[in-house]
């Protein structure tokens, strides 16, 4: 489990305090406005920014004690709106890209497992220039799986993709957790997207309007 404790992080135009859990295997979309915070939240997740108060807890480990750099590498992946893929690489190089940077060996039954799952058989030698939108994103959801993360945090997965797209995209998303066991963490404004999570978690210039299962259910401040 996944677990937010008090958390505070200050800027000149909100302050980010918040407390909630995400359990081990759901998806959990996280939702607020444009500068409510959202992806303050995901980087203090992440291990890339350490809150001012508070403690995120893993396993019901402080990630800030086992180290921020060893909390990434163990337990987390990155989606990202932009696909950060790079264009020198071809589909395959960027899928296993993580794993070579770590000096470990890819596990090829695996990648092959990835790829036919998102559909990239047909274009594992393929350069990103040469991709669409949606394959481009498939493509930097096999590069989040190949790892093994316990979990994948999402940042407006499916922000530069029509609404078709999107939803092949989420499904895959959706499909990909139950199948390797993941929890993912999905920040959006749209809450029809959100609506597709198993989990709401609601924020407004920092602050909580409301978390859970029951997207009608208030959340007491």
């Amino acid at each position: 489990m996944l677990k937010v404790n008090h958390i505070q992080k200050n800027y000149s135009h909100f302050n980010l305090n918040c407390s909630f859990d995400v359990p081990k295997g759901t998806i959990t979309g996280i939702i607020g406005k444009s500068g409510s915070g959202k992806t303050t939240l995901l980087s203090l997740l992440a291990g890339l920014d350490e809150p001012r108060n508070g403690e995120i807890l893993y396993n019901n480990q402080n990630i800030k004690v086992k180290g921020y750099e060893n909390h990434r590498k163990s337990n987390i992946s990155l989606i990202f709106q932009n696909y950060n893929l790079l264009p020198m690489l071809n589909v395959y190089e960027n899928i296993v890209l993580p794993i070579e940077l770590d000096g470990k060996s890819v596990d090829q039954e695996f990648l092959k497992e990835i790829i036919s799952i998102l559909g990239l058989e047909e274009r594992i030698n393929s350069m990103p220039n040469m991709l669409s939108g949606g394959q481009q994103q498939r493509v930097a959801i096999a590069r989040a799986l190949i790892t093994k993360p316990a979990i994948i945090l999402a940042d407006e997965p499916t922000g530069n993709l029509d609404s078709r797209t999107s939803q092949d995209v989420l499904e895959l998303i959706q499909n990909t957790s139950r199948r390797f066991e993941q929890t993912v963490v999905m920040i959006t404004h749209n809450e029809h997207i959100a609506g597709l999570t198993e989990r709401i978690v609601q924020i407004e210039d920092g602050k909580f309007l409301r978390t859970g299962a029951d997207r009608n259910e208030k959340y007491s401040k």
